[in-house]
């Protein structure tokens, strides 16, 4: 038998090197680096030369407001000041599993230089005493099949309200979200996917499908966009900048107190973005953010009604600005 296994041993360096031109080149690879071409590869979310997503994130931002009610003297002009902060921390950084989770914080505050409140209940003059608040849990997992197709999931809990504390878990302050996408990694430069979001809360439930697509063109041009919801055209300047401009909705609820009832409040828009992003060095950026706003109104309705609305302000176009700080791997 060890002749045999002799004369294998001798014979296979010669019929190997004989057939070599006539083996496939990732056989011929796999015998020469110990069959790597086994080892699965995943695929990355994102494309080449994208925006950056930020690991931490603290921001100011502020902007023009004006309500006003059709069947009322009510009216109110001003600006609305907001500070966020984000933060998210990776549990598992593996090459076919990510999964990250974040803190969200945020305070609006109402400065009305112009009020005339002579409606019931006071709404105007009741957001010029408070602070609203957004606090927010998520979870985001990411899951790669092979290099061509990934899913994500994205779970959040809002809590959003006139309370004191830094986050309150009452029912009645509480919305909660999840998110799935599933997504085609077709190059590089390409990707695009499908996803669907279901929102519960206070208010009401929403289910939205969209769509996703991200593109670099060339070492300049790119476009990124969650659709119909954020479309951006990006143009990288260079390697340390980048500038974005496109369209966003927007909207937000909160639950408040007014008059001893409990109320929430919901205003959304269609805003016109222009980004400006700047690598100050390491993993520290600069974002620059401003725009204009189109409100959609501003809706008022008891908590108990079952999301419906009870009054709606109108709210006058104005611009807005933002300026952060935020930190990327």
């Amino acid at each position: 038998m060890r002749y045999y296994l002799l004369l294998i041993s001798l014979a296979l360096p010669v019929l190997l090197s004989a057939q070599r031109d006539s083996l496939p080149a990732s056989i011929l690879n796999g015998f020469e680096n110990g069959f790597k071409f086994c080892t699965p590869v995943y695929c990355s979310a994102g494309v080449t030369n994208k925006s950056k997503g930020e690991g931490l994130l603290l921001q100011y931002g502020i902007r023009e407001v004006g309500f006003s009610h059709s069947d009322s003297d009510a009216e109110a002009t001003g600006y609305s000041a907001r500070i966020s902060a984000k933060l998210k921390v990776p549990v598992v950084l593996r090459d076919d599993l990510k999964v990250l989770l974040g803190l969200n914080h945020a305070r609006e505050s109402f400065v009305f230089n112009d009020l005339t409140d002579q409606d019931n209940p006071r709404l105007l003059s009741s957001l010029s005493d408070k602070t609203l608040i957004a606090s927010r849990l998520s979870l985001t997992a990411f899951k790669p099949f092979n290099d061509k197709y990934y899913f994500i999931l994205r779970l959040g809990a809002n809590y959003r309200g006139d309370y004191e504390q830094f986050i309150n878990f009452d029912d009645r302050y509480a919305m909660y979200r999840g998110a799935a996408m599933v997504g085609w990694k077709v190059r590089d430069n390409l990707e695009y996917g499908l996803g669907a979001l279901y929102s519960q809360g206070f208010r009401n439930r929403v289910f939205l499908p969209f769509a996703f697509y991200n593109q670099t063109f060339n070492r300049r041009w790119g476009f990124e966009g969650y659709i119909p919801v954020n479309m951006k055209l990006r143009y990288n300047i260079d390697s340390n900048s980048l500038g974005l401009l496109g369209l966003e909705y927007n909207s937000i609820d909160y639950s408040v107190d007014l008059g001893g009832e409990g109320y929430f409040l919901r205003y959304d828009s269609i805003d016109l973005t222009l980004t400006y992003e700047r690598n100050l060095g390491s993993w520290l950026w600069l974002r620059v953010k401003s725009g204009y706003r189109y409100p959609l109104g501003l809706d008022v309705g008891l908590l108990d009604s079952g999301g419906e609305v009870l009054d709606t302000y109108d709210e006058t176009p104005g611009f807005y600005g933002r300026i952060g700080f935020f930190i990327t791997p």
